[in-house]
């Protein structure tokens, strides 16, 4: 990307570098998220796509290089920290405890953002009450949203596979956050249960301007989606620009996706 577009940037990545015992699964990684954008993030399996979230939400500390949030580094924050300043973020797996409700699992995401103690809780004091009732509204809120509210009661276990997906969105938008950073968001789905996915990312840029990072191996998703593109390869930044400009390049097509996967056959 541009000077310009670094200057503008949400999020910035600087020279970034991961290894596990000599596995190195971030080489001097650098890289830009603008705000309001939708920006895709591609490559092979083992290509380094969730060590790079693991990094930015703080599950992983990288051994040099930096990450910027509004211009302030947050390397080495914990992922509750990180939480608080405003970046929420979904799993490859739906991560829901399956014998709670939905609207339960949703409140969940609020935990960074509560001041009430386990004991207040307990005993329900007025200012654990007070926030509990704040956690539901805004719990309602979110599902009214996704037009998933119908779900409300029902233990998430109960829900289909690519429900459970969208509760995990729900989930991490309770906390109104500025960046969802979504990884895989539709493995393991149907293509009716992906097109679900695809109007929630739609509906989240188009009505609140959020701005996302998507990691998928659904390349014409991607591409229809994606207003930004990056393409890893071997814990390396291969290329990134504009979606039609990175899929023309010949060495994405050798490195990642093959000429079948970019005509969508």
């Amino acid at each position: 990307m541009t000077m310009n577009d670094a200057a503008e940037a949400v999020l910035s990545v600087d020279a970034l570098t991961l290894a596990f015992r000599g596995l190195v699964a971030l080489d001097d990684v650098s890289l830009s998220i603008r705000p309001g954008r939708v920006t895709g993030i591609v490559g092979p399996n083992g290509a380094g796509k969730s060590s790079l979230l693991n990094c930015v939400n703080g599950f992983y500390v990288p051994q040099s290089g930096d990450i910027k949030w509004h211009g302030a580094s947050i390397r080495g924050k914990a992922p509750h920290q990180i939480a608080r300043l405003g970046i929420a973020r979904t799993f490859q797996g739906v991560e829901l405890l399956r014998g709670l409700s939905v609207i339960e699992n949703v409140m969940i995401g609020l935990y960074p953002r509560t001041s009430v103690g386990g004991l207040r809780c307990a005993v329900k004091t007025p200012r654990a009450r007070r926030e509990e009732d704040e956690a539901y509204a805004r719990a309602e809120d979110v599902l009214n949203f996704l037009g998933i509210s119908r779900f409300r009661s029902r233990s998430a276990g109960s829900l289909s596979y690519g429900d459970q997906k969208i509760v995990a969105i729900a989930r991490a938008l309770v906390v109104e956050p500025q960046l969802l950073l979504l990884d895989e968001p539709t493995s393991g789905m149907s293509q009716s249960e992906k097109s679900a996915i695809v109007d929630v990312v739609h509906e989240l840029r188009r009505e609140r301007g959020l701005t996302q990072v998507l990691i998928e191996h659904d390349v014409p998703m991607i591409r229809s989606l994606s207003d930004d593109v990056i393409v890893l390869n071997f814990g390396k930044v291969l290329a990134e620009g504009p979606p039609e400009e990175v899929f023309s390049q010949a060495d994405v097509v050798d490195a990642f996706v093959g000429r079948r996967a970019l005509a969508g056959s």
